[in-house]
């Protein structure tokens, strides 16, 4: 006789069949519970650190003439390369460049920026123009091509795709009107699609407004993406409404600065210095130069200016005459030592040997010369040029084969403690030590 399993009354019975019956829940919005927060997904990384996050959206805006899409070319060729970038750690991938505002001037800036940086013609690099006029504004037609598109190259490279830049958010928006929340809202949730759709990270290259203080339009456009770098030109304070002036390197170019005024999770008001340089490209069929521009730090030996409201307030350091005073303080900091004997200076202070400090320097050095041999020579170079001027501003001091800071007060800087000062070269001291 077969044992039968007992009756069960209904209402026990309902609530164990209704868990096997109710469809296992999968959240539509990419719920993360507590209990998942160290589980594998999706986390905050840079792209390229300090300025722009992987797989969000970020703007790069600027001026008419202030170099915004040199900026860009140059970001995104330092991604696709996988070099630092103005000393910033970069992740390497595909780039696709949106050319939507003037693609031929894109291919001249491309051919600039690979002389210049001695890249062969042949050589493999994961960045593609895209040279057609793209509307993302109308309807979602031209978006969905371009994911196609983009999905249909990036299966091409063995890399993943990195970042897709648009350049201009103008140029891919005819018919809009940038003042209304609408119109732009609906451009950045088509940026936004690109970035859900594809994994990379969007950058949008945009003009300022006439005052040139904010991106031209509605602020939602500054306010509904993650990154902002702004694009302008490096000037002296105005005096009495009068506008200031722009400041140029040692050779005349007008330099500019790319500020980070937007990081939604990250540190903002970093900045960097840059001008344009001139390249020739070839000659045209009446035999005249064929030129285009490449972003280079400016050429400025020390100094790039002091603060216009109080001269006293002491110099301010380029970029990379930075980086070498604090080459000495990290020095002075792990092998500083009391003056040795035939250095005269007081035991107050402190002096490191040279070899430390050009150590120090070169293992921060941001060049991407692609070459062992070309990194050498530039960073031989930086220390000698930099060395010399922070010299003669009676920055530093050295001595034989020791280096020092004399605590000269630096634009920006506090008004020191009264201290013993240290003097940039001992009196009777014969000095010939090359900054090399």
């Amino acid at each position: 006789m077969m044992d039968l399993p007992p009756l069960v009354a209904f209402a026990d019975w309902e609530p164990e069949a209704a868990r096997f019956l109710t469809p296992e829940f999968r959240s539509r919005f990419g719920a993360v519970f507590w209990g998942d927060l160290d589980k594998t997904g999706d986390e905050y990384e840079m792209l390229v650190d300090g300025m722009v996050t992987k797989g969000e959206r970020s703007l790069i805006v600027g001026a008419s003439q202030t170099g915004k899409s040199f900026w860009a070319i140059t970001l995104g060729m330092a991604v696709a390369r996988g070099v630092p970038f103005f000393g910033r750690r970069v992740e390497r991938g595909l780039v696709i460049y949106i050319a939507a505002e003037s693609a031929r001037g894109v291919r001249k800036r491309l051919k600039a920026y690979r002389q210049y940086h001695g890249i062969p013609a042949d050589e493999a690099i994961p960045f593609v123009v895209l040279t057609k006029p793209v509307d993302l504004f109308r309807n979602d037609d031209d978006m969905v091509a371009l994911i196609d598109e983009v999905r249909a190259i990036a299966a091409m490279f063995d890399l993943p795709l990195a970042l897709i830049v648009i350049d201009t958010l103008s140029a891919v928006a005819p018919g809009w009107n940038e003042n209304t929340s609408e119109d732009v809202s609906r451009l950045l949730r088509r940026a936004q699609q690109m970035v859900l759709s594809t994994g990379g990270a969007v950058t949008i290259v945009h003009h300022k407004n006439s005052v040139g203080n904010k991106p031209r339009g509605h602020t939602s456009i500054f306010a509904d993406v993650e990154n902002v770098i702004d694009i302008d030109h490096v000037a002296t304070e105005g005096h009495k409404g009068q506008p200031g002036q722009v400041v140029k390197d040692a050779q005349g170019r007008k330099i500019k600065r790319a500020l980070v005024t937007k990081q939604k999770d990250g540190e903002d008001g970093l900045e960097w210095r840059f001008v344009l340089r001139q390249v020739e490209i070839g000659r045209n069929k009446y035999d005249e130069p064929i030129t285009s521009c490449i972003v280079e730090a400016p050429d400025m030996g020390a100094l790039e200016g002091v603060d216009a409201r109080s001269p006293d307030r002491g110099p301010r350091l380029s970029d990379q005459a930075e980086m070498f005073r604090r080459a000495i303080e990290d020095a002075l900091d792990s092998h500083g030592i009391m003056p040795p004997a035939g250095v005269p200076l007081p035991n107050s202070i402190r002096v490191v040997e040279y070899k430390h400090v050009r150590d120090r320097f070169a293992a921060t050095w941001f060049g991407d010369e692609g070459d062992e041999e070309k990194r050498a020579a530039a960073v031989r170079q930086a220390l000698k040029r930099h060395g010399e001027a922070l010299m003669r501003r009676g920055i530093i001091g050295k001595a034989g084969n020791y280096v020092w800071l004399t605590g000269k007060r630096l634009a920006g800087e506090p008004a020191p403690e009264p201290m013993v000062s240290a003097p940039a070269v001992p009196t009777a001291y014969d000095d010939d030590l090359p900054f090399v």
